[in-house]
């Protein structure tokens, strides 16, 4: 990533009510997810997304996973804790 440019970014997280949670991550350069997907713009982009995914609770690991079969490598960041998290294994 560079200064100035411009992001896809997607986040998500889980809080469970024990205090554990799960997060996560996804950049890439909106261009070269613009460009992969053969779309005009990031509107293009951003209306096929949420007409896929609107309603789908694993929409960032299928998303994820659409751009790295699109050849493309986004900077991905996913994290898992908690008080309880070590006792949960």
């Amino acid at each position: 990533m560079t200064e100035g440019e411009e992001l896809f970014q997607m986040d998500y997280n889980i809080e469970y009510a024990n205090g554990d949670f799960q997060n996560g991550n996804c950049m890439i350069n909106v261009n070269e997810v613009v460009s992969a997907f053969g779309f005009a713009n990031y509107d293009a982009l951003r209306a096929y997304f949420a007409d896929k995914y609107s309603d789908d609770d694993n929409a960032w690991q299928k998303i994820v996973k659409e751009l790295q079969d699109s050849g493309l490598s986004p900077d991905l960041d996913e994290s898992e804790g908690g008080d309880n998290f070590m006792t949960n294994i």
